[in-house]
Parts: C-alpha cells; structure tokens; sequence
C-alpha cells in the first residue's frame, strides 16, 4: 500500500520554489507557506509510516484518511501550478 506516493513531494517542492525572490510574495503569504510546507511535512511523514505496513494493520478511519490526504494533496498540486501559470504570465 503505497499511499505516500500520492502528490505531495512534487506539491511540497513546488511551495518551496514558491519562497524563492522571483514570485515576490508578500510577508504574510510566504509565512503561510511556509506553515502550509510544514504540515504537509508531517502529513507525508505519517503517510510514509502508514504505507510501510499492510493495510489490514488500520482501522477503516485511517486508511480513509490517507487516501482524502492523497486526494487532496493533488488538488493542491493543480492549485499551485494554477497560481504559478498565472505567475508567469
């Protein structure tokens, strides 16, 4: 069960291109991102250990969970790459 793989190493890499001068976020926005990184962070890091084990080994309620973070880390993969398109424009 590989839950971890799911969007959120490529999602997590592309809030940190985010931080770099070229976007010129405001203060506020980069702390945001920066607390955003941070729990995805975590949450990767839960995902990894939950994808180590068999599935059998959790209850349904976790196992739904990591997959509503697999889901919607590519929701906000589609989001970021919104944002730095109409960045680049």
């Amino acid at each position: 069960m590989d839950v971890a793989s799911g969007a959120l190493i490529p999602l997590i890499n592309k809030l940190r291109s985010l931080l770099v001068d070229e976007y010129n976020l405001e203060k506020r926005v980069k702390k945001g991102v920066k607390s955003l990184i941070t729990e995805l962070e975590m949450m990767h890091a839960v995902l990894r250990k939950i994808g180590a084990k068999p599935p059998e080994q959790f209850d349904e309620q976790v196992l739904i969970w990591a997959g509503k973070v697999r889901d919607l880390s590519y929701n906000m993969e589609d989001a970021v790459d919104a944002f730095i398109v109409r960045g680049e424009e």
